[in-house]
């Protein structure tokens, strides 16, 4: 055990080596890390010296006062009251710690003859040898550097924090507007009947991952999984607007201020925090922080069993909903909308998701088995075991057995929970894949309704993507313009989500606005994650829009065409370089072969496209959505095909589609055709 533990930021390392010295030449032992790494800061070691020492000295600075890790540090050390603050620079603390005596050290160089050192070092013997406790700001006076007193805060100040102490104690919640100087208008009372005011404008949040403080590490799972319930609920809030989990997680161990991270999501205030488990005990820290001011709008430690956490997730949400002074109306929250209260079930289901996360195959399914077997009506779970299927399914489209068990799981969430929000969005995808339009539309309607927010990442399942159901559907059925506003909240709340920017460049493609794809594109590249995907639709749209040259293109289609020749074996086309005579002729082998499949129909169709041959295309296409039944309609709507809208075979595939009959009964036609008449219509 220590005397000292040392909290302070990695750019201040060498004043943190000066008063270790010092500290240690008064006889006192120092715990510090000379090598700390971000996002080591809670590792084993470093938990058991922070929880040990007699003292946490926080060295506070202009880096420091924006350190997470820091802050994290001090918040712990405030809540067991054993926190020494010293100012090495000048700096604004966070105003969690304004009630605790700080000593001004920010012009000592390392002399322990110095005035302010040694009246420094006899408050320290006074506090850890627990004969007087450093007295609290409104009371004490502070030595300086240069041996001058700095007197307290001013009458008005001290009153102000004295009643922002009173009510904080007394379940309300001292509250700072943007620049931590005003009180909030319309402060929520703690019980949860009383609504707070309703903010006027969107208010913007972060939550950011909380800090695994158990000793052991591989407890990660279980304060990103804690992390993601409290971000789910606060996702449901009326006015909050919540940036999504990839978004806010991407800066998940990384050491950088709370300016450029409000900046980089577009938010204005921050949640953190802080989650420790040790057995059955269960003790978490959470605080709300100003970005622009970096002042602590609300801060709680709960120290309860771990039976309490679903509580502790909905008194989180809530508190901070009171603090952000926005309306509070999604009832009881995440319990009513397909949770558990069977902690071994959470514990399998908070292990599946962060597998999911890792893209770890099917690795997960056997966690969401284990959840939904130790709790039957864990409609979350089920949830999550259909959309993990899905996924498998992807991979291996002719499993017949993964088919009929994602079957049986769906068909089991809506007889389980018929009206929940997850069976209503398993019923509309697959609805839409059906092409069962009306019925599909009807589903998301009450999807919508039951609390579903489709796409943002935050409780949706692995396998909705930030698209959505909903705008798949407007997709689908050629509501571009429908879907964009969708689609762009969806992107802003995810700005740094490689998936999401993915799905928003297919947005942009479809609704014809090919710069700002372009624009996007190249804001995607410094996004973390795999480019494939997105590189390969941008490959494709730069081919179709003839912005490269056709031999590059032929390039570009070989490996595509070598896959597809299986077809066209009786042909006895090379298997070298396929020029464009033979590429037409394996394409029209794949249209008339049986063994062909949806997705090779399409491959066919976008080549026949780009040889401009309109009659190969469309019957590829029919061969993949009609014959087969396939998804991804909404190809049908990109530019590329804009001239072949108006033959009359693209009117057949549609009218045989069901889309012209949907179009018609609900006068919700696609942004590309029109009724001409009772009985006619027209593509464009």
């Amino acid at each position: 055990m220590h005397d000292i533990f040392l909290s302070y930021s990695r750019e201040d390392q060498a004043v943190a080596r000066r008063f270790t010295e010092g500290l240690q030449g008064e006889g006192f032992s120092v715990w510090w890390d000379q090598a700390l790494n971000p996002g080591e800061a809670f590792d084993q070691i470093t938990e058991k010296a922070l929880e040990s020492a007699r003292a946490v000295i926080v060295l506070w600075s202009k880096k420091s006062v924006e350190s997470r890790w820091v802050r994290a540090e001090a918040t712990q050390a405030h809540a067991g009251r054993r926190l020494v603050p010293v100012m090495i620079e000048p700096c604004k603390r966070p105003i969690l710690f304004e009630l605790t005596q700080t000593a001004d050290l920010s012009g000592w160089k390392g002399n322990r003859d110095d005035q302010a050192w040694q009246s420094f070092i006899a408050g320290l013997r006074r506090f850890m040898g627990g004969v007087a406790p450093m007295q609290p700001a409104a009371t004490a006076s502070v030595a300086t550097a240069n041996g001058s007193v700095t007197r307290s805060p001013s009458a008005r100040r001290i009153i102000a924090i004295a009643v922002a102490a009173l009510l904080l104690l007394g379940g309300g919640y001292w509250l700072f507007a943007k620049r931590g100087a005003d009180v909030l208008p319309g402060m929520a009372a703690s019980s949860a009947a009383a609504a707070p005011h309703a903010a006027s404008s969107l208010v913007t949040l972060a939550v950011m991952p909380f800090v695994n403080l158990s000793s052991d590490p591989e407890q990660e799972y279980f304060s990103d999984g804690l992390t993601e319930e409290i971000l789910n609920q606060l996702a449901q809030v009326k006015d909050l607007r919540v940036t999504a989990r990839t978004s806010s997680f991407a800066f998940k161990g990384k050491s950088e201020d709370l300016r450029s991270i409000g900046k980089q999501l577009g938010v204005t205030r921050i949640l953190e925090g802080s989650v420790r488990k040790a057995g059955q005990q269960l003790r978490i820290t959470a605080q709300l922080i100003d970005v622009q001011s970096n002042a602590h709008l609300w801060s709680k430690t709960y120290e309860r069993e771990l039976k309490d956490v679903f509580a502790i997730q909905d008194e989180i949400a809530k508190e901070v909903t009171g603090a952000l002074s926005v309306a509070l109306d999604v009832g009881a929250m995440a319990r009513a909308r397909g949770g558990t209260t069977n902690l071994d079930a959470y514990d399998q289901y908070l292990r599946a998701k962060a597998l999911d996360r890792q893209h770890s195959g099917d690795k997960a399914t056997p966690y969401y088995r284990e959840a939904v077997r130790l709790d039957p009506s864990f409609v979350s779970a089920w949830s999550g075991l259909y959309y993990d299927l899905a996924g498998t399914l992807m991979f291996s489209p002719s499993s017949a057995d993964v088919r009929r068990e994602m079957e049986q799981v769906g068909a089991h969430v809506v007889s389980l929970a018929p009206d929940s929000w997850q069976a209503q969005s398993i019923l509309a995808g697959q609805l839409t894949d059906q092409h069962r339009w009306e019925e599909a539309e009807s589903a998301l309607e009450k999807a919508r309704a039951a609390g579903a927010d489709f796409g943002v990442d935050v409780g949706a399942g692995p396998g909705i993507t930030h698209g959505g159901v909903d705008t798949l559907f407007l997709w689908n059925t050629g509501r571009i313009d429908e879907a964009v506003p969708i689609a762009q909240r969806r992107h802003e709340a995810d700005p740094l989500s490689l998936q999401a920017s993915d799905v928003w460049q297919t947005m942009l493609l479809l609704a014809h606005r090919g710069q700002d794809v372009e624009v996007e594109y190249l804001r995607s590249k410094a996004l973390e994650g795999d480019h494939r995907s997105i590189d390969d639709m941008e490959g494709t749209r730069r081919m179709m829009s003839g912005k490269i040259d056709a031999s590059a293109a032929r390039e570009r289609m070989q490996p595509v065409l070598r896959l597809l020749a299986r077809h066209a074996s009786q042909q006895r086309i090379p298997t070298g370089r396929i020029d464009d005579r033979n590429a037409l002729a394996i394409l029209r082998a794949v249209v008339t072969d049986p063994s062909s499949t949806s997705g090779e129909s399409i491959y066919a169709a976008l080549y026949a496209g780009y040889l401009r041959d309109k009659e190969l295309s469309l019957a590829a296409f029919r061969r993949s959505y009609v014959d087969f039944h396939g998804p991804d309609i909404f190809y049908l709507w990109f530019p590329f095909w804009d001239s072949f809208r108006s033959d009359p075979e693209f009117k057949r595939l549609v009218r045989d589609l069901g889309l012209v009959d949907y179009w018609r009964k609900s006068g919700k036609w696609s942004d590309f055709c029109k009724p001409v008449g009772a009985d006619d219509f027209e593509c464009h």
